[in-house]
Order: C-alpha cells, then sequence, then structure tokens
C-alpha cells in the first residue's frame, strides 16, 4: 500500500512527477486567468471612463442648447425673417447633436459588444 501512494520507491517517483507537472500546469492556468481577469477589469475602466465623458459633453451640449433655445425666445426684437434664418440653424444644430450621440451610442454598444465577447472568451 505505501509503495502505491507514493512513499516507496518504483512507480510513485513517476506519479509525484506527475502530480507536480499538474500543479504547474494548474498555477500557470491561473496565473493566466488572473492577467485575463486584470486586463478585462482595466478595459471596463476605461470604458467607463469614455461613457463618463461622452455623457459630460452631452450634458454641455444640451446644457450651450437650452441656453440658445432661451435666448431664441427673449429676443422679441428682431425681424421674423432673422428668427426664421435663426431657427433653421438651430435645427441643424440639434440635428448635428442627435447624429453625435447616435454615434457615440453605436461605439459604446460596439465597445459594450467587444467586452462581453472576451469576458465570454476569457477563461474562468
Amino acid at each position: 500500500l505505501w509503495a502505491r501512494t507514493g512513499g516507496g520507491s518504483g512507480e510513485g517517483g513517476a506519479d509525484s512527477g506527475k502530480v507536480r507537472e499538474l500543479e504547474q500546469q494548474f498555477q500557470a492556468a491561473e496565473h493566466q486567468s488572473r492577467i485575463a481577469s486584470a486586463s478585462l477589469e482595466e478595459s471596463q475602466r476605461r470604458l467607463a471612463g469614455k461613457l463618463r465623458r461622452a455623457e459630460q459633453g452631452l450634458e454641455d451640449s444640451f446644457r450651450r442648447l437650452g441656453t440658445v433655445e432661451e435666448q431664441l425666445r427673449s429676443s422679441s426684437g428682431e425681424s421674423s425673417h432673422s428668427r426664421l434664418h435663426d431657427g433653421d440653424a438651430f435645427e441643424a444644430r440639434i440635428g448635428s447633436l442627435e447624429m453625435q450621440q447616435d454615434q457615440l451610442n453605436s461605439r459604446m454598444e460596439q465597445g459594450l459588444r467587444g467586452l462581453q465577447a472576451s469576458v465570454g472568451g476569457a477563461p474562468a
């Protein structure tokens, strides 16, 4: 029984070599998993920062847009032709901001899908 469990000489020595090899493989896989996890966390942190900056940019744009709207409402002394031209410019600016928001949303969704794909492919 002692020889079979590795306590004696013979095949027990070969088994302990296999055990050491398996332990090394396990430690290597564990190390790779930690590296992948750290990389994923860093990617998520960077993406969260980008999202925060994009949200702040949109908030600033909407705040400026509100200021322009208020100025348009309060400027009653201008001619209707001038107001019409300002309204057209205002509508064009709104369209531009909406397009930028759609592009940001698309890029964020792509980044999120990429992260989700890397999480699905990361070793557990």
